[in-house]
């Protein structure tokens, strides 16, 4: 099995906490599984990148040009700048841009 690096924007910790809360309300999950999954999120080799001021203001044009919120936009951005493909499960967001960001990827097209 190959290797693979996986960055993010720091803020990408947040809004995973956000989630395992949302799970723990919605009885999906435990506390207790919810902090196990944090702890396993915060050993992996995940790189956080710091929010810089021109990713910023890109990903608010970007935003706003594509109508897709900031959050979403600073990750394609990033991955831009990485000159990386973006991966994720969110089908909103691939039905919008599809047709635009050719290295936006639904996560189950990923192979090691």
């Amino acid at each position: 099995m190959g290797r693979i690096e996986v960055a993010a924007p720091k803020y990408a910790l947040l809004e995973f906490c956000n989630a395992l809360r949302k799970y723990v309300i919605r009885a999906i999950m435990n506390e207790e599984d919810a902090l196990k999954a944090l702890n396993l999120l915060l050993e992996a080799s995940i790189t956080l990148i710091d929010i810089d001021k021109e990713s910023l203001i890109n990903a608010l044009k970007y935003s706003l040009m594509n109508h897709v919120t900031v959050y979403d936009s600073y990750y394609i951005i990033l991955a831009h700048n990485l000159n990386t493909e973006l991966y994720t499960a969110d089908e909103k967001l691939l039905s919008k841009l599809s047709n635009i960001e050719f290295r936006l990827k639904h996560i189950k097209e990923y192979r090691s």
